[in-house]
């Protein structure tokens, strides 16, 4: 049965979207640039205003992420649906299109932030990995004991992880059997 709904219910999808276009074309007239940066600039302010406020009433860093982006996320559409219901039908129309262009730059913002988030995690993760290089203490351990008839025995190089706090400087240990 889901084989026969399907193509109607991807008919009907284009439908709407293409009739939706259609309809709302003064959308999609040029936008000056003021006007795609007050657009971007309300999911940016719900996001950090709803950040901070979860850092200041102390909740976990996932619970912070996840309140900012639901709040930057909802901003754009209590701002449309003020407009709509506060304006008569021509002036709601042309007053709505700063939050539909909002609703458009919701994605980029989100974008923005999981690239910047990347960088982060990549930059900390590469002083960490240079922090422990610097930090690596070598010594020369032997894996057999004693062997007959031998003065010096070679012994293979361990590298032995040592954290020092107090100790800045890498330091080797070598020993000679």
């Amino acid at each position: 049965m889901t084989w026969i709904i399907k193509p109607f219910l991807l008919l009907a999808t284009i439908l709407y979207i293409t009739l939706g276009v259609y309809i709302n074309m003064y959308v999609f007239d040029p936008v000056d640039g003021w006007a795609f940066f007050a657009a971007l600039l309300l999911p940016l302010c719900g996001f950090i205003m709803a950040y901070v406020l979860g850092i200041i009433f102390r909740q976990k860093t996932s619970f912070c992420q996840s309140l900012a982006l639901e709040t930057s996320s909802l901003n754009c559409l209590i701002v449309l649906a003020a407009i709509r219901f506060t304006l008569q039908k021509p002036a709601a129309d042309l007053a709505s299109t700063i939050p539909i262009w909002t609703m458009f730059t919701i994605p980029g913002l989100y974008v923005v932030l999981s690239i910047l988030n990347y960088i982060k995690c990549s930059l900390c993760s590469f002083c960490k990995s240079r922090k422990e290089e610097k930090f690596r203490h070598f010594s020369i351990a032997s894996g057999i004991v004693n062997q007959a008839n031998m003065a010096a025995l070679s012994a293979p190089l361990f590298v032995t992880e040592v954290t020092d706090d107090e100790q800045a400087s890498m330091s080797e240990k070598i020993t000679v059997l």
